[in-house]
């Protein structure tokens, strides 16, 4: 679950490439020394393998009974369209991957009408925090935040207080409250003598 992902979304005249990630329960994959591998056949895209659990564990006497939950992170996709997830495992004693097992998905822009507009409609704005974090195909206020909780930003301190008036000084700026979310959202002006 899910089958359905988001795709990478424009928001606010930012690319988010958001990378979902998928949980299944798998039956009867090796419980020592498992090796797994995954990735978008169609697009040959890997796929990270975050974490392997086995839920239930039975003894080697009975059958169909194991139990593992296999999470991946998939990686970003631009576009919507099908996708086949495929997965491969083996054990590590082994010299190579011996079973598989393939899963559909559908990738889908995020919120049909866009996050921009769903928000403003409410007179909000998105969250660019949570869509990357945890990206859902769904519209959700809950992705949305009031602007008016965005606390203005200030400068704490910066070091050092003079350079060389020929300038190349390596300057240190501590703010607090500065609404960015990478560094390319943040732009620096020195002026003044």
């Amino acid at each position: 679950k899910p089958s359905s992902v988001p795709t990478s979304a424009m928001v606010s005249g930012r690319q988010l490439e958001l990378k979902s990630t998928v949980s299944m329960t798998c039956a009867n994959l090796p419980q020592e020394n498992l090796v797994l591998n995954a990735q978008l056949k169609l697009s040959s895209k890997p796929v990270s393998v975050v974490s392997v659990r086995h839920i239930v564990t039975c003894p080697s006497t009975e059958s169909d009974c194991n139990r593992t939950q296999v999470v991946l992170e998939l990686p970003n996709m631009y576009s919507p369209g099908a996708e086949k997830l495929s997965i491969t495992w083996g054990s590590n004693t082994l010299s190579r991957i011996t079973q598989g097992l393939e899963a559909d998905l559908e990738f889908k822009p995020p919120c049909a009408i866009g996050y921009d507009r769903f928000c403003q409609d409410k007179r909000l704005i998105a969250n660019f925090k949570l869509l990357e974090s945890k990206p859902t195909i769904e519209c959700s206020i809950d992705y949305c935040i009031d602007p008016a909780i965005i606390l203005n930003p200030a400068v704490l301190d910066f070091l050092p207080k003079e350079g060389p008036v020929s300038g190349g000084t390596l300057v240190t700026v501590w703010l607090k409250d500065l609404p960015a979310f990478s560094p390319r959202d943040v732009a620096v002006q020195v002026t003044g003598s």
